[in-house]
């Protein structure tokens, strides 16, 4: 799995209380709709390639983009902006792993 999956699924499960596996459910399958050729494809497998490969900008990007705001208020979070603030806070935090993992 994902290094920065769990860091931000953590994050969001104790941003949102909801539990950590369904947070990195909403953030994998966020990914897959954030990314032009994974949608052609929904092998999970892909995905996960895809999201090892991801740098520091990769995640920022993806935690900025309206996909992620979208999918949080469909699971009822009534802030999505603190939501994302919070997760851009664990991202920044945990810069220096995703560049430890790409060396």
């Amino acid at each position: 799995m994902s290094n920065m999956l769990h860091i931000l699924g953590a994050s969001l499960a104790q941003a949102t209380g909801k539990q950590e596996i369904l947070c990195r459910g909403l953030l994998r399958l966020s990914v897959l709709d954030s990314v032009e050729h994974l949608r052609q494809s929904s092998d999970l497998k892909q995905v996960m390639a895809y999201m090892r490969t991801m740098t520091y900008q990769d995640w920022k990007a993806f935690v900025e983009g309206a996909v992620l705001s979208q999918r949080l208020e469909n699971i009822g979070v009534s802030r999505p902006a603190d939501v994302v603030a919070q997760l851009k806070q664990t991202l920044a935090d945990a810069q220096s792993l995703l560049t430890m993992s790409a060396r």
